[in-house]
């Protein structure tokens, strides 16, 4: 064992020394390190991703709003927050298809279809499609759409390798409908308030199928992807990545060496398209290079990440810590924790207007310089599990969003802006399962700003939470005993109620005074019936105390929406 203390206090020393290497530099031009991307437990691929977790895996069945407010689609601060996993239960059957299909109010269609193979061992593939779109909402112009497919593919060698693809198609479109009274007088083309996106996504990887008697891993990937919108403005990215893992010991005590290499090329560009206005033209090319072990050591209860992320960005080196300490107590009732997590974000033009629709099409783009610090206390007792962590983040170009200024007539979209800034933040989640059937949970998140260059942090949220109950009704008095190829319970309602809550937000109005928005209050009760074990009813009614204000300065929300249909799976 004293060979792991020494490896430990080793990297110790590194990584806090690194730390120091680690602070925000004054320089503008700083890009970023990789994809924001939350990391898979296995591979820690850079995937994209909102960054706290949906409260549950059913979210999708709610209406959406127009503009996204929910703390899941923010894109910072980060790490991620997840309750300790609860024991599963046997697993549920696996079925090939899949349907959805609903009706809404105000008018709004929904249909899902899903296809996956399960009888061909050595492959595997599927495909999705989905749209969702709200007609005419109780404003002007205050539309949506959003269609959306899939197909993936992996094969199985009999030499344990494994070779995958996927492809995925988003065509999405919303009008700025943000218009205050002031602009009555000026004549704004109907063009000029459609936006459309297009989105086209790939990824091919290489990866071993079956774990080797070496216990090494090892996985390669070519992710891609081409954004477009109404207005000339298009991106194109490419991140090749190489992940290799050794695990060293055996028994629980198991060591773990990790490492990501790759590059990322990033290419915006904007043809600009003269509607109402003319526009600048705004391109940006970046390339850069990453390097990110990590080595985790578990020494009984003493579990420690020690890491770096490195690597060479428009020819200027940076390093960041990756670091995380934690010991188990009371066979994790009680597991405190601290670290220090340093990164580099990318504000792609595809990242920022998944953030907020209603953005500029010639924006200025740099990367946000993220370094964290943080301490917390997680654990699982019974059947509650919780997570409670604070700390410090050190931001450099954070981008705010304030209303564009150019033109009185392009005041309802928003350009951003970008500060360096320090976030007090704590955050938590929790998920209650004392009783039978009856599972309650939320999260929260709450944000300081200390900004240099701006009096606030316009549009960004400062408090949010999101708290949910949800409890199981089996009509024949009890839960179904499995059957032989499966669970097959049926004849059950499913009851869900839920309360969103966003503090109001900053901004700038137009005469350049700082005011704060109202805040949002959303709350949402859903039933789902299932009918038998393949078909299914539901019920979604979302905002159902008509809060329209508004996420997004002169954009009020939906109001009260809500949704029938029914889901079918064999």
């Amino acid at each position: 064992m004293n060979y792991i203390y020494i490896v430990i206090v080793s990297c110790l020393f590194l990584a806090f020394s690194q730390t120091g290497m680690a602070q925000i530099v004054d320089d503008t031009q700083t890009e970023f390190l990789k994809p924001f991307r939350a990391k898979l437990a296995k591979s820690k691929k850079f995937e994209a991703t909102p960054h706290l977790p949906k409260l549950d895996t059913n979210s999708n069945k709610n209406l959406n709003y127009v503009a996204p407010t929910h703390l899941s689609l923010l894109s910072y601060p980060a790490p991620v927050i997840r309750p300790l996993a609860m024991p599963k239960g046997k697993d549920a059957p696996v079925y090939n298809f899949y349907a959805k299909a609903g009706i809404g109010y105000p008018l709004s269609p929904l249909v899902e279809l899903s296809y996956y193979n399960k009888n061909i061992t050595n492959l595997k593939f599927g495909v999705n499609a989905r749209h969702h779109s709200v007609i005419q909402g109780y404003l002007p112009n205050q539309s949506f759409t959003k269609t959306h497919f899939d197909a993936n593919a992996t094969y199985f060698t009999k030499k344990s390798l494994a070779i995958g693809a996927r492809f995925e198609f988003n065509f999405n479109t919303n009008r700025f409908y943000g218009f205050r009274d002031s602009i009555e007088t000026i004549t704004i083309s109907e063009d000029s308030m459609r936006q459309r996106f297009i989105d086209v996504k790939g990824n091919i990887n290489l990866f071993n199928g079956t774990s080797t008697k070496a216990n090494f891993n090892y996985r390669g990937d070519i992710d891609f992807y081409s954004y477009s919108d109404a207005f000339g403005s298009s991106e194109f990215s490419i991140t090749p990545n190489l992940m290799i893992e050794k695990w060293f010991g055996t028994g629980k005590n198991k060591q773990q060496l990790h490492m990501d290499v790759g590059m990322n090329y990033l290419a915006f560009n904007d043809t600009p398209v003269t509607i109402d206005s003319t526009t600048n033209t705004a391109a940006k090319n970046i390339v850069l290079f990453y390097f990110h072990p990590t080595f985790t050591v578990n020494a009984g209860a003493f579990k420690a990440r020690l890491g770096v992320n490195m690597g060479v960005n428009e020819t200027k080196f940076f390093v960041h810590p990756d670091v995380e300490l934690s010991y188990s107590i009371a066979r994790g009732a009680l597991v405190p924790y601290l670290g220090a997590v340093g990164q580099v974000r990318q504000n792609s033009y595809r990242s920022l207007t998944n953030y907020n629709r209603f953005l500029v099409s010639n924006p200025v783009l740099h990367h946000t310089n993220y370094l964290e610090l943080f301490g917390g206390l997680k654990g699982s007792i019974k059947k509650i599990s919780y997570d409670v962590r604070g700390g410090y983040a050190i931001t450099q170009n954070l981008p705010y969003f304030l209303n564009d200024t150019d033109s009185l007539a392009q005041f309802s979209r928003f350009r951003p802006v970008y500060d360096t800034a320090g976030i007090v933040f704590v955050r938590g989640t929790l998920d209650f399962r004392l009783l039978k059937n009856l599972v309650v949970g939320g999260t929260l998140g709450y944000n300081v700003y200390n900004t240099t260059s701006f009096e606030k942090a316009f549009h960004l949220p400062t408090f949010e939470s999101n708290i949910f109950v949800s409890y199981d009704i089996y009509l024949n008095g009890k839960k179904s005993k499995p059957k032989k190829g499966g669970r097959k319970d049926s004849n059950y309602l499913s009851l869900k109620a839920a309360l969103f809550v966003n503090a109001g937000v900053p901004y700038l109005d137009e005469n350049q005074t700082v005011e704060v928005l109202q805040g949002l209050y959303d709350f949402s009760f859903n039933v789902r019936y299932q009918v038998s074990p393949n078909f299914a009813l539901f019920v979604d009614l979302n905002n159902i105390i008509h809060n329209q204000n508004q996420r997004w300065y002169l954009y009020k929300q939906l109001g009260f929406n809500g949704m029938v249909g029914l889901e079918l799976k064999f």
